[in-house]
C-alpha cells in the first residue's frame, strides 16, 4: 500500500529524505576528535570528513536531477539511498583515513543525488498554496535535524566508537530505501520524462538558468543560505572563544537560533493557506533580514559584541529564512514542471556552492578582522547579494531572460 500524498507520513517521508545532509554532517561532528586519534592524524585534519562530503554533495545534484527527470523519482531514490547506505558502510569499515575520506565523498555524492527529489516530488504532486504549505511543513521538520543530530552522535559515542555513527547513517539510508521500495509510488508520468541526450541536457539547463523567475528565486535562496551558513561556521569561534561562553550555553543558543527556522517554516505554512504572493513574502523577509544583519554588523564594527547585541539579530535572520525559503523554492521550480528534477538540482548545487563560498570568505576574514566583524560582514554581504538578485530579476528592473517552455517535451 502506497503512502497517501495527503498524509502526515508523506510529509515526514519527504523531510527524512531532505534531512540526509544535516544528519550526515552534524551527527559526524562529535566523532571528529576520535577519528583523528584513531588514524593518528593531527588536529584539524578530521574536518576533511566534512569538506569531502560537501564536495560530493556540491556536484551530484546536477547529475541526479536529470536522471530523475529521465527515469522517474522512484528508481532514482532507490539508487541514491542504496548508494548512500553502501558508502556509509565504507566509512564504517575504513582501514585508513584516505579510505574514510573516499567514503565520505561517495556519501555526499549519494546524498546530493537524493536530496533533489523532495522538491521535485512536491512539484509533481501539489500545486499553488498546497505546494507551498507542504514545503513549509518539510522545512519545519528539517529544522529539527541540526538540533538532534549532534546529540544522536554523542549518544552513539557513549556506547561505541566513531564507526558506529556511520553504521547508524547506513541503517538510516537502508530503511529509507526500504520505505521507497514498499510504500512510495512514482510521481512523474512517463509522458513528462526527459531524454538524457547531451545536447538536450545542455538545452534543459539553459532553459532553467534562462528563466528569470527561477534564477531570481534560486539566487535569493542560495544567498540566504550563505548567510545562515556563515553563522553556523562562525558561531563557535565567536561564542566559545571570543565571548567565552560555556559549551552548555553555546548549545542552548544554537538550539534557540535553529528554532527560528522551525518557527518561520510553521508560520509560512499558515500564510500559504491565505495565498500570500511569494514575491511579496520574499521582499518582506529580505527587508527584515537586511535590517537585522545590518544592525548586527554595525554593532560588531562599533565593538558592541555581546550575546544580547548579536544573537537576537541572527535569530531574526534565521526566522525570516525559514519563513521565505519554502516560497522561494516553490516559486523557483513552478515555471518548470517538465524539468523539475534538473531545476531542483541547480537549486541544491547553488545552495551548497554559496554556503561553501561564505565559509571560505569567513575563514579569510577572521585573520584581518575580529570573528564578530568577519561573521556579520559575511552575512551582510550575502543578504545584499540576495536583495540585488531580487531587485534585478524579480522586481521587473532587469532584462527579460528566456521564457520557460510551456509544456512537457517528448523523448527524442
Amino acid at each position: 500500500m502506497a503512502l497517501k500524498t495527503s498524509s502526515v507520513g508523506y510529509t515526514a517521508f519527504l523531510a527524512s529524505l531532505s534531512a540526509l545532509p544535516p544528519i550526515s554532517i552534524d551527527m559526524n561532528l562529535p566523532a571528529v576528535p576520535g577519528i583523528e586519534a584513531s588514524f593518528g592524524e593531527p588536529s584539524g585534519q578530521g574536518a576533511l570528513t566534512l569538506s569531502l562530503f560537501v564536495a560530493g554533495f556540491l556536484i551530484s545534484p546536477l547529475i541526479g536531477g536529470p536522471l530523475a527527470d529521465r527515469f522517474g523519482r522512484r528508481p532514482s531514490l532507490l539508487g541514491a539511498l542504496s548508494a548512500f547506505a553502501l558508502a556509509s558502510l565504507v566509512c564504517a569499515a575504513a582501514p585508513s583515513f584516505l579510505t574514510l575520506l573516499l567514503g565520505r565523498f561517495l556519501q555526499g555524492t549519494a546524498a546530493g543525488m537524493g536530496v533533489v527529489l523532495p522538491l521535485a516530488i512536491v512539484r509533481d504532486v501539489f500545486e499553488g498554496a498546497t505546494a507551498r504549505q507542504r514545503l513549509s511543513q518539510v522545512t519545519a521538520m528539517i529544522g529539527v535535524a541540526p538540533l538532534i543530530a549532534p546529540a544522536l552522535g554523542s549518544l552513539v559515542l557513549s556506547v561505541a566508537d566513531w564507526r558506529a555513527i556511520y553504521l547508524a547513517q547506513g541503517a538510516w539510508g537502508a530503511v529509507m530505501a526500504l520505505v521507497v521500495g514498499l510504500l512510495f509510488a512514482e510521481t512523474l508520468p512517463r509522458e513528462r520524462r526527459q531524454p538524457l541526450h547531451a545536447a538536450r541536457l545542455v538545452r534543459n539547463y539553459a532553459t532553467v538558468l534562462g528563466t528569470r523567475e527561477f534564477l531570481g528565486y534560486a539566487l535569493c535562496f542560495a544567498f540566504g543560505f550563505a548567510a545562515l551558513f556563515a553563522y553556523v561556521s562562525g558561531s563557535p569561534t565567536l561564542l566559545l572563544e571570543d565571548l567565552g561562553i560555556s559549551k552548555f550555553w553555546f548549545s542552548a543558543i544554537f538550539a534557540l537560533t535553529s528554532a527560528g527556522l522551525i518557527m518561520g517554516s510553521l508560520l509560512s505554512a499558515r500564510l500559504s493557506r491565505l495565498e500570500m504572493p511569494a514575491g511579496r513574502l520574499v521582499a518582506f523577509c529580505l527587508a527584515g533580514t537586511g535590517l537585522c544583519i545590518g544592525a548586527a554588523f554595525a554593532a560588531a564594527l562599533a565593538g558592541w559584541v555581546r550575546v544580547a547585541t548579536i544573537i537576537p539579530c541572527v535569530f531574526g535572520m534565521i526566522f525570516a529564512f525559514g519563513l521565505s525559503a519554502p516560497s522561494m523554492n516553490h516559486a523557483a521550480i513552478h515555471p518548470l514542471p517538465h524539468m523539475a528534477g534538473a531545476a531542483s538540482g541547480v537549486i541544491r548545487s547553488l545552495q551548497m556552492l554559496m554556503g561553501a563560498a561564505a565559509s571560505a570568505l569567513l575563514t579569510a576574514l577572521i585573520g584581518p578582522f575580529s570573528s564578530a566583524v568577519a561573521m556579520t560582514g559575511t552575512m551582510a554581504l550575502s543578504i545584499l547579494l540576495a536583495i540585488a538578485a531580487y531587485l534585478l530579476l524579480l522586481h521587473g528592473r532587469g532584462p527579460r531572460l528566456a521564457e520557460p517552455i510551456s509544456g512537457a517535451s517528448g523523448a527524442e
